[in-house]
């Protein structure tokens, strides 16, 4: 190999190490791509709707949902395996928020609400500092 073609090589291989490296330092990784602070920590939030709740609710008179409908309600947050990781009641307003490690997790509700009890699951990934909003809605079927 001639010198300029070693140095060049040299260059290339420092080069895509300081990448790697800057990468890393900003996504917290490890050399096998999982998250190198087991202590890092994000926020999962949102709110959920839940209505109607009176018959012929009109847009312009909104019935207000009472806290215990809302009490009636729990975000659960699973493993990617279905394990469960948190359960979160919701607030009188509705809303809820849980602090998790990051990774990978399926967020769905458990309730008696609504037209069949629909029980959606979403896909979140929370990373360190971040705060990921999923938000959700509850038809109860009232017409």
């Amino acid at each position: 190999m001639t010198k300029t073609l070693r140095a060049r090589s040299l260059a290339r291989a420092a080069w895509t190490a300081g990448v790697v490296g800057m990468a890393c330092g900003v996504l917290a990784c490890s050399p096998v791509g999982r998250v190198a602070d087991p202590a890092a920590r994000g926020v999962l939030e949102g709110a959920v709707d839940i209505g109607p709740i009176c018959p012929v609710e009109r847009v312009d008179e909104p019935c207000p949902v009472p806290p215990e409908t809302y009490a009636r309600v729990t975000v659960v947050v699973l493993a990617r395996d279905g394990r469960p990781i948190a359960r979160r009641g919701l607030d009188a307003r509705g809303e809820y928020a849980v602090d998790l490690a990051v990774g990978r997790y399926v967020v769905t509700l458990d309730h008696d609400l609504g037209i069949g009890s629909d029980r959606p699951h979403r896909d979140v990934v929370i990373a360190a500092g971040d705060t990921v909003r999923e938000n959700f809605s509850i038809d109860t079927g009232i017409r």
